[in-house]
């Protein structure tokens, strides 16, 4: 490119001549008249087009400024006036204070959503009378029912729902009036638009009349000059950047290629910085990807050191680290022939920003300091550490040109790896936690179930000897002893439980490993049941239609999983009522091997909504099924929705207080088989 320049350089001197003298008077002389007149046109041309433009831009503006403004926030106010709805509402029926909080950001964002609009100043009455209107339903539905729900006190639901029934209708009207004002104002301005554009077209045709006669009688004088102007420019844009436009010709031409070749060294003087720059934010992509591609702070820092002290051309570089948890971190790269420093010549290192250094250079970007023979860099991420990287050089150094910016785009690189290596380190501590915590827990069931289980066998040994017994005992006493039977019965269900709990949550990793006929395993657990729900007189159904269909898993604990839904189904339904178990293949999509649904029901006692969808917690149980005294430590359904999760399925559970209840487990299948449902 550089042969290519010198070549067009020397090329357009040979054919560069002097302006004669008078050349581009006369053609001035010749053309003023003209000029004039063309001139004259365009200017009134502009006057007209500016004094509408000025009316249309306060069109535009009323529409900007106040009629746009006016719709946003007028919905604000519906907005703001939903979040209260919500945050009482969600107080209400859960009790959590934390709903307050919405409530709370909702009743200040109506307020101020209303001052917004009245500072807006809108000029329509109608409008007017419509935001007081809205602003008295807001204001009256928050006194009269949202501010008691925040404060405890029931209301009239229904009321409290037909008010603000009435502030959407409200907000609704408000908005349709200010879009038909905004439609109105932008009506209005595009065509005064149109009419000037007209206009404008008309002065345009006139103003292209006279300057096809300006060409056709200045054609000598100008057109070559031009043409010799517009070959510069085409090579100029074929990428030959050192061409440049002779200078002769009419004093305007000669003025044009005076600014083509003006624009022209500007633009190649842009190039070189441009690619300087680009450059510049490659070296700092190089870095960046390296201080990134790490997750252990130690290993960033001397990553960065490492990789900016070469770059940059410095003799050592170190940083300091602070607010670590882990205490100070040090690390430092040096040029050859230099040696380290020592760590505690580091610690004294000048890593303080002082206000010379501040004040040195007020264009460079934040955080990055320059003094003659230092740059200093500060670091730091959100979750307290902070530091500064030191860059020394010869005291004669100077800064190229875009280096401080390089660092700028360091800094930002290193603040985020600095940011992702805290939260990796927060990830392994949590993690780190969690699992001890688990194994404590552990540890803990394992060592309550033993110590529970022993006395509790000799506990009911003892009861059996008392019962078998030759002589009878006091009712009374009888009484008692059966009170202890049935809780030392009780407790040996929950450490049972417990137990079956220690030992199957170590398999529900390994869950998904072997094909499951999943209608053996239903019609195993169901002849299971079957003598129980006889003797309590409860219609058993079972309907499998999945005989061909395979899930991959344990099949112990798919069966563990279904026993305990059946026995919470045989527990909580009455003498007389009815359980179903079904098994069905609902249609899939197309592509996927589709699921097995499987469905238990009763018609029992239900669940409070409130409660259904806390039921698989573990240890919960539901306040009507303890108020029955119905037995069960509430682990049943905790542990069936881990198995169901381990073997990649989804549960859900309907209730109906008083009705009964339905859980459907879905588990997805290894092969498509044909659909029953």
């Amino acid at each position: 490119m550089a042969a290519r320049e010198s070549r067009s350089r020397h090329g357009t001197g040979t054919r560069r001549r002097e302006a004669a003298p008078g050349e581009g008077r006369s053609a001035g002389r010749q053309l003023t008249f003209y000029f004039t007149v063309l001139v004259m046109l365009l200017a009134l041309t502009a006057l007209a087009r500016a004094a509408t433009m000025e009316y249309a831009t306060r069109e535009m503006t009323e529409v900007a400024h106040r009629w746009y403004p006016a719709g946003v926030t007028n919905a604000k106010v519906l907005q703001s006036l939903t979040d209260v709805q919500a945050g009482v509402r969600g107080y209400q029926l859960t009790g959590n204070r934390e709903f307050l909080d919405t409530y709370s950001s909702g009743t200040a964002g109506f307020l101020s959503a209303v001052d917004q609009l009245s500072d807006l100043g809108l000029a329509d009455p109608p409008l007017g009378t419509m935001l007081e209107r809205q602003e008295t339903l807001g204001k009256t539905w928050w006194q009269t029912y949202a501010e008691p729900i925040s404060q405890g006190r029931d209301v009239n639901a229904t009321d409290a729902a037909a008010a603000f029934a009435e502030i959407r209708d409200a907000n609704a009207a408000t908005t349709a009036r200010i879009n038909t004002n905004m439609a109105a104002s932008t009506s209005a301005a595009k065509d005064l638009i149109r009419l000037v554009n007209a206009v404008s077209v008309l002065v345009t045709l006139v103003a292209l009349a006279v300057t096809l006669y300006l060409a056709y009688r200045a054609v000598g004088d100008i057109i070559r000059p031009l043409r010799r102007l517009t070959t510069t420019l085409k090579r100029l844009e074929l990428g030959e950047y050192g061409e440049r436009a002779p200078i002769f010709g009419p004093a305007e031409v000669q003025n044009a290629a005076t600014g083509v070749n003006t624009l022209a060294a500007e633009n190649q003087r842009l190039r070189v910085q441009q690619e300087h720059e680009g450059h510049m934010r490659e070296v700092a992509r190089t870095i960046g990807v390296a201080v990134r591609a790490h997750l252990d702070i130690d290993t960033v820092l001397q990553e960065l050191v490492d990789k900016l002290g070469p770059i940059i051309g410095a003799d050592r570089v170190y940083v300091q680290l602070g607010g670590l948890s882990s205490g100070m971190r040090l690390k430092q790269w040096h040029a050859n022939g230099l040696v380290p420093l020592p760590p505690s010549l580091l610690t004294q290192a000048p890593g303080r920003i002082d206000a010379a250094m501040s004040e040195q250079d007020p264009d460079s970007p934040p955080g990055i300091h320059y003094r003659q023979g230092r740059i200093l860099m500060e670091i730091g991420s959100a979750d307290g550490a902070s530091g500064t990287v030191t860059m020394a050089f010869p005291r004669e150094y100077q800064v190229p040109d875009g280096e401080l910016g390089l660092l700028g785009l360091v800094r930002e690189d290193i603040d985020r790896a600095l940011h992702h290596s805290g939260v990796y380190a927060e990830q392994n501590r949590l993690l780190a936690e969690v699992k001890a915590l688990d194994e404590h827990k552990e540890r803990f069931l394992t060592d309550v179930t033993r110590e529970i289980r022993n006395p509790l066998s000799s506990i009911q040994g003892y009861l059996e000897l008392i019962g078998d017994s030759p002589a009878p005992l006091p009712a009374g006493q009888q009484k008692m002893i059966g009170v202890i039977d049935r809780n030392a019965h009780r407790l040996r269900a929950l450490v049972d439980d417990m137990v079956t709990l220690s030992s199957i949550r170590p398999r529900l990793a390994k869950a998904k490993n072997k094909p499951v006929p999943i209608a053996d395993v239903v019609n195993a657990v169901a002849d299971e049941f079957r003598p129980r729900f006889e003797s309590q007189d409860v219609t058993f159904t079972v309907d499998c239609r999945a005989a061909e269909a395979e899930v991959g898993g344990d099949a112990e604990l798919l069966a563990h999983a279904l026993r305990s839904l059946l026995d919470n189904a045989a527990k909580f339904t009455s003498k007389a009522g009815t359980a179903t178990l079904r098994c069905t293949i609902p249609p899939r999509k197309v592509g996927d091997a589709g699921i097995s649904v499987l469905t238990v029901s009763d018609t029992g006692i239900g669940i409070p909504p409130e409660e259904v969808d806390r039921v698989f917690g573990e240890f919960y149980r539901a306040s009507n099924a303890v108020r029955a005294a119905v037995e069960g430590p509430g682990l049943g359904l905790s542990l069936v929705k881990e198995i169901i999760q381990a073997h990649s399925g989804r549960i859900k559970i309907t209730s109906e207080l008083g009705r009964g209840t339905q859980i459907m487990a879905e588990l997805p299948l290894l092969r498509a088989v044909p659909t029953t449902a």
